[in-house]
């Protein structure tokens, strides 16, 4: 049997899967599906869940503004950020939430406004 070979990237974190049979994520149209053996291209991929099908069942992972880079048999998600789902501290992710809101309505720069609001997006998809 083929297998991909998965790398998350983000600027301060490296994960690297083996032996995965599937990667399921979602683009704008809807759910997408990469298979051992996919021709090369890159796609960027909605922000939320990224799953991983493996021998050993299922892995999943949230991730931030990801774009993914498709080989034969290996693929790199390289995002802003990248949670395993298994590893989810919904307290911490409360406390962040939390904080982003009180700040929300004095945030006068546009752009740090979009990314505060899409990193409450992110947040409110994990804990929720």
């Amino acid at each position: 049997m083929k297998y991909l070979s998965v790398e998350f990237i983000t600027p301060d974190a490296f994960l690297d899967i083996s032996n995965v049979l599937s990667i399921t994520s979602y683009v704008v149209d809807g759910e997408f599906v990469i298979l051992p053996g996919h021709e090369k291209f890159i796609i960027e991929l909605c922000s939320g869940l990224v799953k991983l099908k493996i021998d050993t069942g299922v892995s999943i992972f949230y991730v931030l503004n990801p774009i993914l880079r498709v080989d034969p048999y290996n693929c790199k998600i390289i995002a802003n950020q990248f949670i395993n789902a298994c590893d989810v501290n919904t307290v911490m992710l409360k406390g962040y939430k939390e904080d982003i809101e009180k700040i929300l309505n004095s945030i006068s720069d546009k752009m740090l406004l979009k990314m505060a609001e899409r990193h409450l997006t992110f947040i409110n998809k994990i804990i929720n």
